[in-house]
Order: structure tokens, then C-alpha cells, then sequence
């Protein structure tokens, strides 16, 4: 896992990290061999009011990559699937949002 500079994963809550490495393989297993996980926020930066960013309960991951030189992105069907495989392996008590060209948004929130 890449963690883009700045960025703070230090005390991520353990319903995330613990289930990192299985998120990061999703991601590569869907993905084009060109796209490098990539965690874009943490705790830091800024977010809306009441984020879980602030309680160490979300992570933002990149959505985009480089291939000869140009930026392209997970969408449609890649990124429907990788969306589909986090579902199954989180469950009912995580948030995902995608941003399009962006990246996605993956919060712990226990219903």
C-alpha cells in the first residue's frame, strides 16, 4: 500500500485496518496492472463536519493511475466490481462513496 505524502493513517480504528490488506487486494485484483493502491486520507486533511475521517473511522482511496503517460481511471465495470467486492467482504456496517475521477471514500459506521 502507497500512502500519498501527507497523508495520516496512524491510529486508523481496527474495523479498518484490520481489513486493509484484503481491501488492497480487491483493488489490485480488479484493476488494471498499472494502478498502485493508493491511500489518499486518513485523519487528515479537510473533510465536512462530523466526517469519520476525524474519528479515525474512513479512508479515502485513489480511483486514478498513469498508463504511457496518461491519467486514466477505475470506472464502470472495474470499478462496479471492486465496489461489489467490498460490499461482500465489509457488510452492512460500512459506508462506500465513490467520487468519480477521484477516489473512493470507505468509512466504518455501524448500524
Amino acid at each position: 500500500m502507497e500512502i500519498k505524502s501527507g497523508a495520516d493513517f496512524r491510529f486508523l480504528c481496527k474495523e479498518i485496518a484490520s481489513k486493509l490488506f484484503n481491501i488492497e487486494q480487491i483493488f489490485l485484483w480488479n484493476a488494471p496492472g498499472e494502478y498502485n493502491f493508493t491511500g489518499t486520507a486518513g485523519s487528515d486533511g479537510k473533510h465536512m463536519v462530523g466526517s469519520r475521517h476525524y474519528t479515525h473511522q474512513a479512508i479515502d482511496i485513489r480511483t486514478w493511475y498513469y498508463k504511457d503517460g496518461h491519467q486514466c481511471y477505475l470506472d464502470g465495470p472495474v470499478l462496479n466490481a471492486i465496489v461489489d467486492d467490498l460490499r461482500t467482504l465489509l457488510g452492512n456496517d460500512y459506508d462506500i462513496v465513490v467520487h468519480p475521477r477521484s477516489h473512493l471514500h470507505l468509512e466504518f459506521d455501524p448500524k
